[in-house]
């Protein structure tokens, strides 16, 4: 201890295993976790309550281990001040990279139910002056940057190849001259994958494709098809087995009520097909536009009317299933299931657009077509506009005392800038489902204890009530009540 003060951490939270003298507290700020008997539970209430971290040493090495986690802090340490200089440093701490997401067209050659294309009233295709205006753009940003990461968005970019070759030549030859490296993907239907689109994407070095399979043909065909109704399942997934040796092809999945219990059949057929070890597999809960009432077609409606629930077995399995894991290579495996906002998110650093067919930039793909979003006009001298883009650069989900006193907020962060700006703050306020949090805290225990454990039951340690998420856990008062 070194005679310094000290004082217990502000995010734990403390649940109730199987066992009933077995309990685990979890350390939110730094995804920690103990496992302890219920004696020690209380001493834990206790040194929060009474504020004496102190007592916590007279159990051996137990108070130095709690230090080093995160449990035990120096008084003079504020987590929330170590939260949001992280966010700060995410946001402005990174002036050599820049990100660009490029529209050549609004068109599409699908009619995807719940696309949220469908609010985009203007169609057309990017003229030569936006294209030499990106260009322009480019080549005064580039000094000073060592990693540009573009991607290729729409509508279907692959409608305009053209745009794609051109601009993406003259990108090519600006970060050669300033030495930047260049990451690209492309967002696309798979439709139009062919030779030709192909070598384009192989000469551009956009290696990395995201294509969305919906499940089975069955379900995958209610919902992605094309502007005369006729189904893509068949020409997606001939697309993905001729062309994924040429490029690394990420198989989005959007589950619905109907579709997700259809995963590990779909998944069984890719291995089939000998696909799962030449791709990569991404999950998503499908949602429909706002204002777009689709939820009799496969059982989903707009983003804040999901149930949640109904994925979680369904989602948690996939996670947890080690076999399937490895099949998918581990280390690029992704879920919709654990809720964190550490990543660097484009919307909040500077020098990182979406960049429309118009000229108009967001700061966000999930803005894209929506005026009440545009930041600027690349075509205009000065762009973007500060006072439009500090919606987002200068957001500061610190200064919200119902988030910043939420239990769950060192992990979430507020979540989504751009939901959350687009609905004033209000809905969709808080995306933390406790049952979500709690199944995927239990797989971990249940490996850490080597057994099985029913259900996690949260306790709130602090002598007030504080929320988890969406949920609010009352303060107990005795340890019977434990």
């Amino acid at each position: 201890m070194d005679g310094q003060a000290l004082k217990m951490g502000n995010y734990l939270v403390a649940y109730r295993l199987a066992d009933k003298e077995q309990y685990a507290i979890e350390n939110i700020t730094t995804r920690q976790v103990i496992i302890v008997n219920r004696m020690m539970l209380e001493k834990f209430r206790h040194a929060i309550r009474e504020n004496e971290p102190d007592s916590l040493f007279e159990s051996g090495k137990l108070g130095e281990g709690l230090q080093a986690g995160g449990f035990i802090l120096p008084q003079q340490t504020s987590e929330l001040e170590i939260v949001r200089m992280e966010e700060m440093q995410n946001r402005f701490g990174h002036p050599e990279y820049m990100e660009l997401w490029i529209a050549p067209t609004y068109n599409c050659n699908m009619a995807c139910v719940y696309c949220g294309q469908h609010h985009v009233a203007e169609k057309g295709v990017m003229s030569e002056e936006v294209q030499e205006a990106i260009i322009k753009y480019l080549r005064s940003t580039f000094p000073g940057k060592k990693i540009a990461s573009f991607c290729w968005y729409g509508g279907e970019p692959l409608l305009e190849p053209e745009i794609i070759l051109k601009l993406g030549r003259q990108i090519k030859k600006l970060a050669e001259e300033h030495d930047v490296e260049t990451w690209h993907r492309i967002i696309t239907n798979g439709t139009l994958l062919n030779d030709s689109t192909v070598s384009i994407l192989r000469e551009l070095n956009i290696l990395h494709a995201q294509v969305t399979v919906d499940t089975l043909p069955q379900h995958h065909n209610r919902l992605r098809v094309f502007k005369d109704g006729s189904p893509s399942w068949e020409i997606i997934m001939a697309n993905i087995e001729k062309y994924c040796h040429d490029i690394l092809v990420k198989v989005r999945v959007n589950l619905t009520a109907r579709n997700h219990e259809c995963l590990d059949e779909f998944l069984e057929l890719l291995e089939s097909r000998n696909l799962l070890e030449r791709i990569d597999v991404s999950l998503a809960i499908a949602s429909c536009f706002e204002g777009f009432d689709y939820v009799d077609l496969d059982g989903f409606a707009a983003d804040q009317e999901i149930d949640y629930s109904l994925f979680e077995d369904t989602l948690i399995g996939f996670m947890n299933d080690k076999e399937m894991k490895e099949k998918l290579h581990a280390e690029k495996f992704r879920s919709v299931i654990i809720p964190t906002n550490f990543m660097q998110c484009a919307a909040k650093i500077p020098d990182s657009f979406v960049v429309g067919p118009r000229g108009e930039l967001y700061k966000c793909a999930l803005a894209f077509g929506d005026d009440q979003e545009i930041v600027g006009n690349i075509l205009a001298s000065d762009f973007p506009d500060k006072a439009l883009e500090s919606r987002y650069l200068g957001f500061d989900i610190s200064q919200d005392s119902v988030c910043t006193d939420c239990l769950a907020y060192p992990a979430c962060r507020g979540g989504c800038l751009v939901s959350r700006l687009k609905s004033q703050g209000l809905r969709n306020r808080c995306f933390i489902s406790v049952p979500r949090w709690e199944k995927v805290l239990r797989i971990r225990l249940e490996q850490m204890i080597g057994a099985r454990i029913p259900k996690l039951n949260p306790i709130c340690l602090y002598p007030r009530d504080r929320r988890l998420g969406t949920v609010m856990i009352q303060s107990v008062a005795d340890e019977v009540s434990c």
